[in-house]
């Protein structure tokens, strides 16, 4: 029990820690509202969770069932589309900060960004690894749980986030806008670097 237990709870750790990378993070603060509730709070994290599950496991059920690979060229090209998408993200914000209710897309866009964001960064380590767990339904349970803690990690830390970002709405609406401001630049500050160091790495 312990032999299968283990990896399992390993997998559900590793879910949450993967929860607070930094782009995870920085995407987040763009996409909260200048006044989230908890509710719409939790509408975020499950959308975004539910998105980043999706392509994550989908993939991995490939990989792990199929034995379908994705060729070597994947893994930067992944990191380049959540590069693309958080320089988007925060330019979409800057420039038009009121989109998301202007078009229903409250919804659409942390799903969109889940989905970039399940086949980039770190989750394609997470696919690596889960190809060492034997046997196959070991492994497909093992990214299962890893699935269910990073959507567990990531609504604590956008409760969390929003619950800040509530506090200082107190502080006068000039407070809350230069935050809300700086949660922009900072995602496009993020993927602008993500960029320089594919392009880096590509010329290496």
């Amino acid at each position: 029990m312990m032999a299968l237990l283990g990896p399992l709870a390993v997998g559900f750790a590793l879910g949450v820690r993967h929860a607070t990378d930094a782009d995870h993070l920085v995407a987040i603060g763009a996409m909260l509202e200048r006044r989230h509730t908890w509710g719409r709070s939790l509408q975020l994290a499950a959308s975004w969770g539910l998105g980043h599950s999706l392509s994550l496991c989908t993939l991995g059920f490939l990989i792990v069932v199929a034995d379908i690979h994705p060729p070597r060229e994947f893994d930067s090209l992944a990191e380049a589309a959540v590069a693309v998408m958080l320089i988007g993200l925060g330019l979409l914000r800057l420039l038009r900060p009121s989109i998301a209710q202007q078009h229903g897309l409250s919804h659409l866009r942390p799903f969109g960004v889940g989905v970039v964001h399940g086949l980039g960064g770190s989750g394609a380590v997470v696919l690596f690894a889960v190809t060492t767990v034997a046997p196959q339904a070991r492994a497909l349970g093992y990214l299962v749980l890893f699935a269910f803690g990073t959507v567990a990690g990531m609504v604590v830390l956008t409760f969390a986030m929003s619950s800040g970002l509530n506090l200082s709405a107190r502080a006068g609406p000039r407070v809350i806008a230069g935050i809300t401001k700086l949660a922009a630049i900072g995602s496009v500050a993020f993927g602008i670097a993500l960029a320089i160091r594919l392009l880096w790495s590509a010329f290496e």
